[in-house]
């Protein structure tokens, strides 16, 4: 979720519900989090809400005591409910049009499939070499290497079957998706230079994370 910006409805969680699927949506503009999960609901058609961002970590909260229980959703009067027995927590919605993410998650076809502990540690040797946010990114059909303005460069061996590619990664954001998907292996989609990161797990596609690539310093023009 956006932490700074000005508009409430980017700064709180989008759900998405139809007859038979809940879907969970949040973003900041540089990376994007899809979640999905099955509900059996009395809905025709698609229908949106969005969460405050104040009142998410109050709502999984009380999920997380509920012992992932199966618990009854209702929207009513521009407040969300949710309830188990006689325990609830309620609380208010945001107004406002969430952007259409959809046209943000990319459909590429060309991907890798990485030990989600092995890329965590090459992302923190990276970091441990250059305080700068951003690091260099050069992906070939064997390898995955990381640098930063330091000159170190941290390689990992991978098994990619497109065109080579060089581009930039925000350094933060690589490491909170991999320890938000919390999996053995993830598959990582790409197409180019200026086309964003898809992440997902391989053993589990509920969720989804989408990450746009940065400028860096020494990537000449293509």
């Amino acid at each position: 979720m956006a932490d700074e910006d000005t508009r409430e409805f980017l700064r709180g969680v989008l759900l998405e519900f139809n007859r038979n699927q809940l879907r969970a949506v949040a973003t900041n503009d540089h990376h994007l989090a899809i979640a999905h999960a099955d509900a059996t609901t009395n809905v025709n058609a698609l229908q949106h809400i969005i969460v405050p961002r104040d009142d998410v970590s109050n709502l999984t909260d009380w999920l997380r005591r509920m012992f992932r229980k199966s618990v009854n959703v209702i929207v009513q009067d521009n407040v969300l409910c949710l309830s188990l027995g006689d325990a609830e927590v309620r609380a208010p919605l945001v107004f406002g049009s969430y952007p259409n993410y959809r046209d943000v998650v990319p459909n590429h076809t060309r991907s890798f499939v990485v030990d989600c502990s092995s890329l965590l540690a090459l992302l923190d040797e990276a970091c441990d070499k250059s305080e700068t946010a951003t690091f260099k990114v050069s992906l070939s059909k064997a390898a995955l290497s990381l640098s930063k303005d330091s000159g170190h460069e941290a390689q990992l061996n991978v098994d990619y079957d497109g065109d080579s590619i060089e581009t930039g990664l925000d350094s933060i954001y690589p490491g909170n998706i991999l320890r938000a998907i919390q999996c053995d292996r993830v598959r990582i989609a790409v197409k180019g230079r200026e086309h964003p990161w898809r992440f997902e797990s391989e053993q589990d596609e509920s969720a989804t994370y989408v990450l746009m690539p940065v400028k860096v310093w020494d990537l000449g023009s293509e």
